[in-house]
């Protein structure tokens, strides 16, 4: 089977020396990482809850909490995203694999602007001093934009977000509709830095809801107790 280093990337490579820099320097997790069990605590609107995690695999995020539903849901959607995220997956296999373009606006502040041909999401993003600083998608009449505000450094010396906030417009009715303010802490167990928090602000027409969760007393899976191999379809952000 062929290398996917040394499969050609579509687009201009310009644009994909960006992105393979960026995609280099955002931690994901060891190749033989096996997961990880951790206790679980929730506060939201719903009331607090307290319970337990397991994550086996980028797709495989079990959570087993006694909350309403709509806090179950957040812990799984929110818990999925921070491990998946940071799932390992060779650039070939995540933006390498669309065709890019190169922007002409190097001088803005916020980094330059590389698009992706053809997409269904019509994402883009921006890329300033090596690092991812803005996602942007459409998903059918709402468009979004996360703005990455600042980054931890992981053991190895590449980095993690751990602040940044996604604005969501109304395309429909040209309006902004929401703002969810993220903050995000990882600390390492193991070597391997792993979510201790996630906190998210969120401000729309109905006021300002904030959610919490913590985790805590992690333990690292051998690959061998999760029985998954299988990875999240990976794009930025």
């Amino acid at each position: 089977m062929a290398n996917v280093a040394d499969q050609t990337l579509a687009g201009d490579p310009a644009a994909h020396d960006l992105m393979r820099v960026a995609h280099d320097r955002s931690y994901r997790y060891p190749t033989d990482f096996g997961g990880f069990e951790a206790k679980l605590t929730y506060t939201g609107p719903e009331g607090d809850a307290t319970g337990t995690v397991k994550v086996t695999s980028a797709r495989s995020v079990e959570v087993t909490i006694l909350a309403e539903e709509t806090g179950r849901g957040w812990l799984r959607r929110e818990l999925g995203s921070m491990v998946g995220h940071r799932w390992h997956m060779p650039y070939e296999e995540a933006d390498g694999a669309h065709e890019l373009a190169l922007g002409d606006d190097d001088d803005n502040p916020l980094g330059v602007t590389i698009d992706v041909i053809q997409d269904s999401y019509d994402s883009s993003y921006r890329v300033l001093e090596q690092e991812i600083s803005q996602v942007n998608r459409a998903m059918g009449r709402i468009r979004f934009s996360i703005q990455i505000q600042s980054r931890d450094e992981a053991p190895d010396g590449r980095s993690l977000p751990s602040n940044f906030t996604v604005f969501y417009w109304d395309t429909e009715n040209e309006r902004l509709s929401r703002s969810d303010v993220y903050h995000d802490v990882y600390e390492p167990v193991g070597g391997v830095p792993l979510p201790i928090s996630r906190q998210i602000i969120s401000a729309d027409d109905a006021g300002i809801t904030t959610r919490r969760m913590a985790l805590s007393e992690h333990r690292l899976l051998e690959p061998s107790e999760n029985g998954e191999s299988g990875q999240l379809e990976y794009r930025e952000g």
